[in-house]
């Protein structure tokens, strides 16, 4: 029960930055005013976004009851969820952010609200990873001034659940979490030359396939480490999956007229294989702890 409760947390969380992301300014005045802007990818996001984020509000009501759950949670996210999802037929933009703002209150209520505890500091530190990849990753959907920030951001809160993450692993762990550093740090730094002129795409892409490579000798090695356990092992073979796609994603950007939807539905599928594997690391650092428990 226990363990299906913190399941639903992620999911939930995950759903509500996800359906935040999609409805993130970009200043387009007159969009805001009179238009409805179609985007296929966007509106897919939308959908599967608010649809399992209402489907893991639902059954954590239906198992702890109004008793054990903010009514004003529940009604702040469930609203947020709503208009999110209205908009993907069209809403007018002001709504959208309303949206937004509600889905940030309920971010921020959300774990105490559901009375959500961890058992490991480095259970911390794969939650706080599985938010920050959707961040980052996010922005090859997005592709806005503000997502480019959200991925920053996101980059940020990688590095210090890397940090806590580091105090539940063994040798193999450390050594990927390292490498995942490096990428991380290589990622920021491509970030920020996005927004310098000419150069500034050379040395994007340059760092971006650097920290690719990095990236995923570190899942390889993460996939080594007895810590995480089976169940996390499984979820790191899903990080190198999810990695696989990230390329085929960029490449398909070169196809003409249509890449850049391509592009964006095979991001969607990334997002959600790095969902999942940070997700059953989380569950195989707590099951492993859960273990060394019971010995003693």
């Amino acid at each position: 029960m226990d363990r299906l409760k913190k399941e639903l947390f992620i999911q939930l969380q995950f759903s509500m930055l996800f359906s935040a992301l999609t409805v993130l300014p970009e200043f387009d005045f007159m969009q805001l005013l009179f238009d409805y802007n179609f985007n296929l990818p966007m509106i897919a996001c939308k959908i599967i976004a608010t649809i399992t984020g209402g489907g893991a509000l639902y059954q954590l009501y239906a198992m702890q009851g109004s008793k054990h759950i903010s009514t004003g949670f529940m009604a702040i996210s469930g609203l947020g969820l709503i208009i999110v999802l209205v908009s993907a037929i069209g809403l007018p933009i002001w709504m959208e952010y309303a949206g937004l703002i509600l889905l940030i209150i309920a971010l921020c209520m959300s774990e105490k609200s559901l009375h959500i505890k961890w058992k490991e500091r480095g259970t911390q530190g794969a939650y706080l990873i599985s938010m920050a990849v959707l961040l980052y990753i996010f922005d090859m959907i997005g592709n806005s001034f503000l997502t480019h920030v959200a991925a920053l951001v996101g980059l940020i809160i990688y590095l210090v659940g890397l940090k806590k993450i580091k105090v539940s692993l063994d040798s193999a762990g450390l050594a990927g979490v390292t490498k995942l550093t490096i990428a991380v740090a290589l990622c920021i730094i491509g970030i920020l030359f996005r927004f310098v002129p000419w150069i500034g795409t050379v040395v994007t892409v340059t760092l971006a396939t650097l920290a690719f490579i990095v990236q995923y000798s570190g899942y390889c090695s993460l996939r080594n480490s007895l810590a995480i356990g089976t169940e996390g092992q499984r979820g790191a073979a899903n990080l190198k999956t999810s990695m696989i796609l990230l390329v085929i994603g960029a490449l398909t950007i070169l196809i003409p007229e249509y890449g850049l939807t391509i592009s964006a539905f095979i991001s969607m599928i990334s997002i959600w294989l790095l969902y999942l594997g940070w997700k059953r690391i989380m569950f195989g650092i707590e099951t492993s702890a859960e273990g060394i428990e019971e010995m003693y």
